[in-house]
């Protein structure tokens, strides 16, 4: 599936955001998380294969929760949306990144 458009949404108390109902499917039940620098990138968990041992590191699995949400890991909340808890999934082919939202 490709996924396409964006979406605001605001992190909740718990450092979780909504999924888009129409892309939970395939994203399964969870997603890869990656963060480089500032920039946040989530695949869909079967994915997993594609990345290399030197990425492991810098990646989190993060299952899809039974209300559609996923956790945000604080490391990235705090490197990467230091400031708001607005938060925009952008589609990009075959991954969303996560970009700061509107403020």
């Amino acid at each position: 599936m490709l996924f396409y458009g964006q979406w605001d949404v605001t992190l909740d108390s718990r450092n979780r955001v909504c999924v888009l109902s129409k892309f939970r499917k395939a994203l399964g039940v969870g997603v890869i998380i990656i963060q480089n620098g500032k920039d946040v990138s989530v695949y869909p968990g079967k994915k997993i294969r594609q990345f290399s041992a030197e990425q492991m590191g810098q990646l989190w699995l993060v299952r899809i929760d039974k209300k559609g949400r996923i956790l945000i890991p604080k490391k990235i909340v705090q490197s990467s949306f230091p400031e708001s808890r607005k938060i925009t999934w952008v589609g990009w082919k075959d991954y969303f990144k996560l970009i700061n939202g509107p403020t």
